[in-house]
């Protein structure tokens, strides 16, 4: 989600608020081969269908559906999708819904080296992704079944250029208080391309002067910060950075 390349955006909004399931249902639990990661708690990982590469092996949990206090779903076939960054002003799919949503255990964060579209891999910017710990407001699409499959090769020709993101099911807070199994991409702590936590004369360093096929990270970091303000959503080290960028 912090791979900012040029993409074509197709999108609608229209129908109205999911209602709420009606009745319990009980979750469902499966195992496939496709990777050797650990879910945090409270949420569980999505296959990667016709991946290919090795088998390995992965716990994907369905969900329980729960009325009122608990998950939801609009219908079992829909997709919610998280966007935490660019996504969330230029998702790129066809959706249905699109509502403010809260996630927890994460927060955005500068914490991706881009070698390409921000940078180069001798003078690396830095891009957006999902890390653990604190909580992320975002943006949360709900996408048709008849689109689903199209989406989620769309997502992950998008976000998984250089496997530097996982793909999630998280818990996603609405704002009526409706939680949703939502898709999402968070950091890989193991891939070369994660930075980590840096301190805030490092985050300057790296995205003063860094360009790439996209141009320039500064505007990258400028034009963030001005869609987060369109929404509402307040991230301090981001307008900090912002504002020591425009005084350069």
């Amino acid at each position: 989600m912090g791979n900012d390349g040029a993409s074509q955006t197709i999108d609608s909004m229209a129908s109205p608020s999911p209602q709420p399931a009606s009745g319990r249902r009980r979750a469902t639990r499966a195992w496939i081969n496709v990777g050797e990661h650990r879910a945090m708690p409270g949420e569980s990982l999505l296959p990667l269908a016709g991946e290919g590469g090795a088998k390995r092996r992965m716990r994907v949990s369905r969900e329980a559906l729960l009325d009122g206090e608990g998950l939801i779903a609009a219908s079992e076939s829909d997709l919610w999708v998280f966007g935490y960054g660019s996504l969330m002003w230029r998702p790129g799919f066809v959706y249905a819904e699109r509502q403010s949503g809260l996630l927890r255990g994460y927060r955005r964060s500068l914490c991706i080296y881009s070698y390409i579209h921000r940078g180069t891999p001798e003078r690396p910017g830095l891009v957006l992704g999902l890390d653990r710990g604190g909580a992320c407001h975002g943006a949360a699409f709900r996408v048709e079944a008849a689109q689903r499959e199209a989406t989620l090769r769309y997502l992950r020709e998008r976000e998984q250029v250089t496997s530097v993101y996982h793909e999630r099911i998280v818990r996603v807070l609405l704002p009526e208080g409706a939680m949703v199994a939502a898709l999402t991409y968070v950091a890989d702590r193991k891939h070369p391309q994660y930075a980590g936590l840096l301190d805030r004369s490092e985050l300057l360093r790296l995205t003063a002067h860094a360009k790439g096929r996209s141009g320039r990270n500064a505007d990258y970091v400028l034009n963030t910060v001005a869609h987060l303000e369109e929404v509402g959503i307040k991230d301090p080290t981001l307008e900090w950075l912002a504002d020591q960028l425009r005084r350069m």
